[in-house]
C-alpha cells in the first residue's frame, strides 16, 4: 500500500513536470509565431499558460495529500469527540453559573430576611453557605482531574478549616450533626428505592457472601488494630470497623454500569454482581454498626447499653415498613411531586425522631427499609384498588431522581464538606494521621484475599476475581455519614473523659483518610483494569451487550423478546450521578432508558391506550374470571404503567 501511494505521487510529479514543460513550450512557440505581434495577445497567451501551469501544479498536491477513507472517518469522529467535549464542558459551566446565581439569591434573600447576625462572616448562615460553595468548586475541579466529584468536596471543607482565620468556624456543632443525619437518610433513602430484589435474589449465595464476608473480615482487622494501636477497648474497635467496612455506592454503581454499558463482563453478570451486593452491604455495615456503637460508650444501665444494638435494629426496621406502607397508598399520593415531596419528609421524620433519643443509626436503618419497602410495594400495587393506582415500577424511580437532584444539588456537597471541616489539624495529634492511614491501609489488605474468595465457585477466572476484589475497596458515603457519630455519643455521655475523646477523634480522622486514599483508588481500578481484565461482549452486530439481553440470548445468540418496562424507566438521575454522587442499583436497566424518550407524549399515550385495548380484547375473549385479574402484574403491567409514564411526561419540567 505504501508502495503505491508513492508510486502514485511520483506519477503525478512527473505529469507535472510534463505539463510544465508542455507549458513553456506553448508560450514559447506562441512568442515566436507572434514576434511583433500585439502586447495583449501576448499577455493573454501568458496568462493562459500560468494557469496551466497552476491548474498541473494544484493536480499534483491533490494527489500527494489526498486523504483516504479511513483517515476521514477518523478525522470526523475526532472532531466530534472534540465538539461533544465543549458542550459538554459548557453545560457543566452553565449548570455551575446557575447554582451559584440561585444560592447568591438565596443567601441575599436571607441576608436581609433574618439580619446580618446569621448571615455575615463568622456566622452560621455564613460558614454553611461557604462550604457549600467551596463544595460545589472542589467537586468540579475533582471532575477534571478525573476523581470522584465527592473527594474534591471533603478537600474543600478540610482546607476551609485548616487555612488561616477558619473561615468556618461559625457553624455550630448542632448544625453539623442535622446536615450529616439529613445527607445519610436521604442517600439511604435513595438506595433503598433502587434496590432491585429480584436482581439481588438472582445473584444468590454469591452475592450474599460478597455482602458478608469482606465487610465482617474487613470490621474485625480494623477492630484488632484499632486495640493495637490507638488502645481502644473492643467495641470502640468493632464501632470503628463496621463504619470503615461499607462500600461506597456512589464510586462502585457507577463504575460499574460505565463498564457495564460498554460490554464489559456482562455474560458473566459480573456488573450485576457487584451492584447487587452493594446494595446490601450499607445494611450489614449500619447493622454491626448499631450493635457495637451502644455497648463502645456505655451509657445509663449495662442492661440498656446491652439492648441499644437490638433496639435499634428492630426500631428501625419495624418504622422503615410502617413508613414504607404510607408510602405505597398511592391513591393518597397520585402525583409525582406528592410521592417525592411525602418520601423526603417522612424519611427526615424517622431520622430526626431517632436522632432526638440518641439512636442515629436506628434512623438511618429506618431510611433504607422505608426505600425497600415502597419501592416493592409500588411495584407489586400494595395495598389494592382501594388505595393503589395499580402497580409501577417507574415511581420509585421517578422518586429516586427527584431525591437525587436534592442530593447533587445541596445535600451532597454540605455532607461532604461538612465531614471535612470535622478535621482540625490544629486539635488532632500530628502521630494520629499516619496512624489512621495504617488502619485503613491493614482493613483494605484482608478485605482483598476476603473479596476474592467471596467470589470463588462463580465461574470467574483469576483475573476477573481480583477485579472484583479491588473494586470493593472505595469507601465515601458511609464513611463519611457515620464517621463522627461515635465523637457525638461522647459528647453527649462522656463529655469530660479525654481518652474517649481522644478515641472518637482517632475514629473520625481515620473515616476521613479512608476516603481520601481508597475512592481514587477504587475509581482508578475500575476504569483502567476493568476494560483489561473483563472480557468485551458483544452481540452479532457487534454492539455491547446489557444485562438484559445476555440473559435473553435464544439458541442461535440472538436477542429475543422487547425490553420490559422496567428496563424502559426513566433514570435521568444516573447522569447527576455520573459526576460521583450516591448509589444507582436499577440504573443498570437504563439501557433502552432514550428510546422511550424520543416519543413524543401524545404518540406514546396513544401507544399505550392501544396496547392496553387489545390486552383487554384477548382478556374478554379467554373469558378470564374476576376483576381482580387487572392486578395481576403481567395482564395489568401497561395499564398500570399509564398514570405514571403521563405523569412523567407532564412533570418534566419540575
Amino acid at each position: 500500500m505504501v508502495s503505491f501511494e508513492r508510486n502514485a505521487r511520483e506519477n503525478n510529479s512527473q505529469d507535472a513536470l510534463e505539463n510544465m514543460a508542455n507549458a513553456d513550450k506553448t508560450h514559447n512557440a506562441l512568442n515566436d509565431a507572434t514576434p511583433g505581434g500585439d502586447d495583449d495577445t501576448n499577455d493573454k497567451l501568458t496568462s493562459i499558460a500560468v494557469k496551466r501551469e497552476k491548474k498541473s501544479n494544484d493536480a499534483a498536491n491533490d494527489g500527494t495529500t489526498q486523504k483516504t477513507p479511513g483517515q476521514t472517518k477518523r478525522t470526523n469522529t475526532e472532531a466530534r469527540k472534540a465538539r461533544a467535549k465543549r458542550k459538554a464542558f459548557k453545560g457543566e459551566l452553565y449548570d455551575m453559573i446557575s447554582k451559584l446565581l440561585v444560592v447568591g439569591a438565596i443567601y441575599c434573600t436571607l441576608l436581609f430576611a433574618i439580619g446580618k447576625d446569621h448571615m455575615l462572616p463568622h456566622s452560621a448562615g455564613w460558614a454553611t453557605f461557604l462550604l457549600w460553595l467551596a463544595a460545589q468548586i472542589g467537586g468540579l475541579l475533582a471532575i477534571k482531574c478525573k476523581l470522584p466529584s465527592l473527594l474534591g468536596m471533603l478537600l474543600a471543607g478540610l482546607l476551609l478549616k485548616n487555612i488561616p482565620g477558619d473561615p468556618v468556624q461559625g457553624l455550630p456543632s448542632s448544625w453539623s450533626t442535622v446536615i450529616r443525619e439529613a445527607g445519610l437518610g436521604i442517600i439511604l433513602m435513595r438506595s433503598g428505592l433502587e434496590l432491585d430484589y429480584d436482581k439481588v435474589r438472582e445473584a444468590g449465595a454469591v452475592a450474599a457472601r460478597l455482602t458478608l464476608l469482606p465487610g465482617i473480615t474487613e470490621a474485625l482487622a480494623v477492630a484488632l488494630i484499632g486495640m493495637a494501636i490507638f488502645g481502644m477497648p473492643i467495641f470502640m474497635g468493632l464501632s470503628m470497623g463496621f463504619i470503615l467496612a461499607a462500600v461506597s455506592p456512589a464510586v462502585v454503581v457507577i463504575g460499574m454500569f460505565d463498564l457495564q454499558r460498554s460490554g464489559y463482563g456482562v455474560a458473566k453478570g459480573i456488573p450485576s454482581l457487584v451492584v447487587a451486593a452493594a446494595s446490601f452491604d450499607d445494611v450489614v455495615a449500619l447493622s454491626g454498626f448499631s450493635l457495637f456503637s451502644g455497648l463502645a460508650i456505655p451509657h445509663g444501665s449495662l442492661l440498656m447499653s446491652i439492648l441499644s444494638g437490638p433496639i435499634q435494629i428492630i426500631g428501625g426496621v419495624l418504622s422503615g415498613i410502617l413508613c414504607g406502607c404510607l408510602c405505597a397508598c398511592t391513591r393518597l399520593w397520585n402525583s409525582r411531586v406528592k410521592r417525592t415531596l411525602f418520601v423526603l419528609f417522612m424519611g427526615m421524620t424517622i431520622m430526626f425522631v431517632w436522632a432526638k433519643f440518641h439512636y442515629t443509626t436506628a434512623g438511618a436503618m429506618g431510611c433504607l427499609i422505608m426505600g425497600i419497602t415502597a419501592g416493592m410495594l409500588w411495584q407489586r400495587g400494595w395495598p389494592g384498588r382501594s388505595l393503589s393506582l395499580g402497580p409501577s415500577t417507574h415511581y420509585a424511580h421517578e422518586v429516586e431522581e427527584d431525591l437525587a437532584y436534592v442530593w447533587s444539588m445541596a445535600a451532597q456537597p454540605l455532607l461532604f464538606s461538612v465531614i471535612g471541616s470535622a478535621v482540625n489539624f490544629r486539635i488532632v495529634k500530628a502521630e494520629v494521621i499516619p496512624l489512621s492511614i495504617l488502619v485503613t491501609l491493614f482493613g483494605v489488605l484482608f478485605r482483598l484475599p476476603a473479596a476474592c474468595m467471596a467470589v470463588g465457585g462463580a465461574g470467574l477466572t483469576m483475573k476477573e476475581r481480583v477485579f472484583v476484589a479491588l473494586s470493593w475497596i472505595p469507601k465515601a458515603t458511609v464513611q463519611a455519614a457515620l464517621g463522627s457519630v461515635p465523637l457525638d455519643y461522647v459528647e453527649t455521655y462522656k463529655k469530660d473523659d479525654k481518652q474517649y475523646k481522644d478515641w472518637a477523634e482517632a475514629i473520625l480522622t481515620t473515616a476521613v483518610f479512608s476516603i481520601i486514599i481508597t475512592a481514587p483508588i477504587g475509581l482508578l481500578v475500575i476504569n483502567k483494569l476493568g476494560p483489561r481484565w473483563l472480557s468485551k461482549d458483544v452481540d452479532e452486530n457487534g454492539q455491547p451487550l446489557t444485562p438484559e439481553l445476555a440473559t435473553d440470548l435464544d439458541e442461535d445468540g440472538k436477542v429475543g423478546g422487547e425490553p420490559s418496562s422496567d428496563q424502559l424507566g426513566s433514570r435521568r438521575s444516573l447522569d447527576r450521578d455520573s459526576v460521583g454522587t450516591g448509589s444507582a442499583l436499577s440504573s443498570l436497566n437504563a439501557s433502552f432508558t432514550k428510546k422511550t424518550d424520543r416519543r413524543p407524549s401524545l404518540q406514546l399515550g396513544v401507544d399505550i391506550l392501544k396496547k392496553a385495548q387489545r390486552e383487554m380484547g384477548a382478556w374478554l375473549a379467554d373469558g378470564d374470571e374476576g376483576d381482580e385479574s387487572l392486578y395481576d402484574a403481567d395482564s395489568f403491567s401497561t395499564g398500570a404503567q399509564t398514570p405514571s409514564i403521563t405523569e412523567r411526561s407532564m412533570s418534566s419540567h419540575v
